[in-house]
Protein backbone atom coordinates (compact mmCIF):
# COMPACT_ATOMS: atom_id res chain seq x y z
CA UNK A 1 0.00 0.00 0.00
CA UNK A 2 1.42 3.36 -0.95
CA UNK A 3 2.12 5.96 1.70
CA UNK A 4 -0.79 8.11 0.43
CA UNK A 5 -3.29 5.24 0.67
CA UNK A 6 -2.48 3.92 4.11
CA UNK A 7 -5.41 4.01 6.47
CA UNK A 8 -4.46 5.69 9.71
CA UNK A 9 -6.27 5.78 13.00
CA UNK A 10 -5.70 8.24 15.80
CA UNK A 11 -4.42 6.35 18.83
CA UNK A 12 -7.48 7.39 20.81
CA UNK A 13 -9.92 6.20 18.14
CA UNK A 14 -8.73 2.74 17.23
CA UNK A 15 -7.55 0.06 19.56
CA UNK A 16 -8.93 -3.44 19.34
CA UNK A 17 -8.56 -4.20 23.07
CA UNK A 18 -10.31 -0.98 24.05
CA UNK A 19 -13.01 -1.45 21.38
CA UNK A 20 -13.62 -5.00 22.60
CA UNK A 21 -13.94 -3.89 26.23
CA UNK A 22 -16.34 -1.12 25.19
CA UNK A 23 -18.46 -3.69 23.32
CA UNK A 24 -18.50 -5.94 26.38
CA UNK A 25 -19.45 -3.03 28.62
CA UNK A 26 -22.29 -2.12 26.23
CA UNK A 27 -23.53 -5.74 26.12
CA UNK A 28 -23.47 -5.92 29.93
CA UNK A 29 -25.50 -2.71 30.24
CA UNK A 30 -27.97 -3.86 27.60
CA UNK A 31 -28.39 -7.26 29.29
CA UNK A 32 -28.85 -5.68 32.71
CA UNK A 33 -31.44 -3.22 31.37
CA UNK A 34 -33.39 -6.03 29.68
CA UNK A 35 -32.97 -8.30 32.73
CA UNK A 36 -31.36 -11.08 30.69
CA UNK A 37 -30.19 -14.20 32.49
CA UNK A 38 -26.52 -13.35 32.96
CA UNK A 39 -27.31 -10.28 35.05
CA UNK A 40 -24.98 -7.99 33.07
CA UNK A 41 -21.91 -10.06 33.88
CA UNK A 42 -19.51 -11.25 31.18
CA UNK A 43 -16.29 -12.73 32.61
CA UNK A 44 -13.10 -11.85 30.71
CA UNK A 45 -9.38 -12.54 30.79
CA UNK A 46 -6.65 -10.20 29.49
CA UNK A 47 -3.47 -11.48 27.86
CA UNK A 48 -0.08 -9.81 27.63
CA UNK A 49 1.85 -9.63 24.35
CA UNK A 50 3.65 -12.79 25.52
CA UNK A 51 0.37 -14.71 25.83
CA UNK A 52 0.40 -14.71 29.63
CA UNK A 53 -2.80 -13.96 31.49
CA UNK A 54 -2.91 -10.76 33.52
CA UNK A 55 -3.28 -11.63 37.19
CA UNK A 56 -3.81 -9.72 40.39
CA UNK A 57 -4.58 -10.28 44.06
CA UNK A 58 -7.85 -9.82 45.92
CA UNK A 59 -8.71 -9.57 49.62
CA UNK A 60 -5.10 -8.66 50.41
CA UNK A 61 -4.39 -8.71 54.14
CA UNK A 62 -7.33 -10.99 54.85
CA UNK A 63 -7.56 -14.73 55.47
CA UNK A 64 -9.39 -15.22 52.18
CA UNK A 65 -6.72 -13.57 49.98
CA UNK A 66 -6.83 -14.91 46.40
CA UNK A 67 -5.21 -14.61 42.98
CA UNK A 68 -7.35 -14.11 39.89
CA UNK A 69 -7.08 -13.81 36.13
CA UNK A 70 -10.85 -13.27 35.75
CA UNK A 71 -12.53 -9.87 35.52
CA UNK A 72 -15.74 -8.00 34.73
CA UNK A 73 -15.60 -4.71 32.81
CA UNK A 74 -16.76 -1.79 34.93
CA UNK A 75 -15.58 1.28 32.99
CA UNK A 76 -13.53 1.96 29.85
CA UNK A 77 -11.73 5.14 28.74
CA UNK A 78 -10.19 4.65 25.29
CA UNK A 79 -8.79 8.17 25.19
CA UNK A 80 -6.74 7.47 28.32
CA UNK A 81 -6.24 3.78 27.34
CA UNK A 82 -7.50 2.68 30.78
CA UNK A 83 -10.19 0.38 32.09
CA UNK A 84 -11.55 -0.33 35.53
CA UNK A 85 -12.19 -4.02 36.06
CA UNK A 86 -14.02 -5.84 38.84
CA UNK A 87 -12.11 -8.81 40.25
CA UNK A 88 -13.87 -12.15 39.87
CA UNK A 89 -12.94 -14.73 42.46
CA UNK A 90 -12.31 -18.27 41.14
CA UNK A 91 -14.04 -21.10 43.03
CA UNK A 92 -10.64 -22.70 43.65
CA UNK A 93 -7.07 -21.51 43.85
CA UNK A 94 -5.25 -21.01 40.56
CA UNK A 95 -1.88 -21.23 42.32
CA UNK A 96 -0.26 -24.57 41.54
CA UNK A 97 0.77 -26.34 44.76
CA UNK A 98 3.93 -27.80 43.20
CA UNK A 99 5.26 -24.75 41.34
CA UNK A 100 3.66 -22.10 43.58
CA UNK A 101 2.80 -20.14 40.44
CA UNK A 102 -0.28 -19.58 38.30
CA UNK A 103 -0.41 -22.43 35.78
CA UNK A 104 -2.75 -22.85 32.82
CA UNK A 105 -3.95 -26.24 34.10
CA UNK A 106 -5.16 -24.63 37.32
CA UNK A 107 -6.88 -21.82 35.43
CA UNK A 108 -8.64 -24.39 33.23
CA UNK A 109 -9.79 -26.34 36.31
CA UNK A 110 -11.87 -23.42 37.62
CA UNK A 111 -15.59 -24.27 37.52
CA UNK A 112 -17.00 -20.78 38.14
CA UNK A 113 -16.16 -17.29 39.37
CA UNK A 114 -17.91 -14.97 41.81
CA UNK A 115 -18.12 -11.21 41.54
CA UNK A 116 -16.33 -9.27 44.29
CA UNK A 117 -16.52 -5.63 45.33
CA UNK A 118 -12.84 -5.05 44.47
CA UNK A 119 -11.65 -3.20 41.36
CA UNK A 120 -8.39 -2.60 39.56
CA UNK A 121 -7.56 0.03 36.94
CA UNK A 122 -5.34 -1.16 34.08
CA UNK A 123 -3.50 0.54 31.24
CA UNK A 124 -4.88 -1.08 28.09
CA UNK A 125 -1.83 -0.68 25.89
CA UNK A 126 -0.15 -3.36 28.03
CA UNK A 127 -2.46 -6.07 26.64
CA UNK A 128 -3.05 -7.50 23.21
CA UNK A 129 -5.91 -9.95 23.71
CA UNK A 130 -9.25 -10.16 25.48
CA UNK A 131 -10.77 -13.58 26.12
CA UNK A 132 -14.53 -13.50 26.69
CA UNK A 133 -15.91 -16.34 28.77
CA UNK A 134 -19.46 -17.61 28.88
CA UNK A 135 -21.77 -15.65 31.19
CA UNK A 136 -22.70 -19.03 32.70
CA UNK A 137 -19.12 -19.23 34.05
CA UNK A 138 -20.10 -16.62 36.62
CA UNK A 139 -22.07 -16.68 39.83
CA UNK A 140 -23.85 -13.55 40.95
CA UNK A 141 -22.74 -11.78 44.08
CA UNK A 142 -25.86 -13.26 45.70
CA UNK A 143 -24.53 -16.76 44.98
CA UNK A 144 -26.83 -17.74 42.10
CA UNK A 145 -25.41 -19.58 39.10
CA UNK A 146 -26.07 -17.64 35.92
CA UNK A 147 -27.53 -19.31 32.86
Amino acid sequence: MSENHKKTYPTDAYDCVCDTLLSIQHAQRKAKASKQAHNGYIPIMLQTPYGHPFMTFGSVGKDDCFVTVFFKVKAVDCKQQCATLILLRPNQSIINKETEDVEWQDICAVDYVTETDECITVKLDCYNAVKCLSPSFGISSEGYKMT
